[in-house]
């Protein structure tokens, strides 16, 4: 899992980082549990593609 997070930090411009860094500090517990959801889907669903389009070049 850290190592997806590591791969999807290089796909992410620093601008997005930040704002999102700033989201999530400002955020309430709640607020952070659906945004750590939203995230994890997001590279789940991030790394699916990647995947499949590893696969389809062989």
């Amino acid at each position: 899992m850290i190592i997806s997070l590591y791969l999807y930090r290089g796909h992410c411009p620093p601008l997005t980082k930040f704002t999102l860094h700033i989201l999530y500090l400002t955020s309430t517990f709640y607020e952070k549990h659906v945004l750590l959801k939203l995230f994890s889907t997001f590279i789940v669903s991030h790394l699916i593609h990647l995947s499949s389009l590893s696969l389809s070049q062989y």
